[in-house]
């Protein structure tokens, strides 16, 4: 069996949340029917952190993505042409056979946006943005 360096594995994860944010993108542009220059096309994944917590009803634990992002238009060619925007998704993991994803929030924050989130914070991801509306984001909320 071969091991991995530390780097490597944070180089893999990575590669995965590149891979999931750009397929977020490429649903976002087929849902509002962006096609060609007016696409858009991930840019930097930024932040991401996996949440575990357990549900708070049922003897169940619920696993969520939060991941901020920035994207370009895929005719912008100069690199000064990208968007300063960063979003927020949330994905949450579905249990079953297959691993099943369901996003439960895609949207822009604003710069001063600072919602807090305990699933991000505690595990050393203080510095992804999440919506200043805590109800905007289903996961986080469990200390």
């Amino acid at each position: 069996m071969m091991k991995c360096s530390k780097s490597q594995i944070i180089e893999r994860s990575h590669a995965r949340m590149r891979l999931l944010a750009q397929a977020l993108v490429d649903k976002d542009n087929e849902d509002h029917k962006l096609m060609g220059d007016l696409a858009y096309e991930l840019n930097d994944v930024l932040h991401y952190q996996c949440i575990s917590e357990p549900h708070s009803t049922i003897l169940k634990t619920s696993r969520y993505y939060h991941l901020n992002f920035t994207m370009k238009t895929k005719g912008d060619d100069d690199s000064e042409c990208v968007t300063g925007d960063i979003f927020f998704v949330e994905i949450k993991l579905m249990e079953g056979e297959y691993e099943e994803m369901a996003v439960t929030r895609f949207c822009m924050v604003k710069p001063n946006d600072n919602g807090h989130c305990y699933g991000c914070t505690n595990n050393g991801s203080a510095g992804l943005k999440h919506p200043n509306n805590s109800y905007a984001y289903l996961g986080g909320h469990v200390n």
